[in-house]
């Protein structure tokens, strides 16, 4: 469980197992979180509520790490630790994150999300 400071740092519980990457998606970057397991492990793909992102769910992804999935968490465009862009998105653009996310989960951890 993470503790006030590190809330207010947006930091996580075990960072050892925690990364976050940028990868292109509808040609934006978005943000990616990532929850390691063991490299042979299933992954799943996590897609937030709208108008949140994935640390707002560390405990419980954190948990499904521990339990032996790697996690992958959205940051849709515009949302979470992606970038602010001046441009309007729509519900396809998150569909696409998501696509693009999986896609990502499934050339890192090779196996389908």
């Amino acid at each position: 469980m993470r503790n006030q400071t590190q809330r207010l740092l947006n930091q996580v519980a075990r960072p050892e197992v925690y990364e976050e990457t940028l990868i292109t998606s509808n040609g934006v970057p978005i943000a990616l979180s990532i929850w390691k397991a063991r490299p042979d492990d299933p992954c799943l793909v996590f897609l937030p509520a709208t108008m949140t992102h994935p640390l707002f769910y560390e405990e419980f992804l954190d948990a499904l790490a521990l339990a032996g999935f790697n996690v992958v968490g959205v940051h849709f465009q515009n949302h979470g630790k992606s970038p602010r862009l001046k441009r309007l998105y729509s519900f396809d653009d998150m569909v696409q994150n998501a696509r693009d996310a999986a896609g990502y989960a499934r050339q890192r951890f090779g196996t389908p999300p």
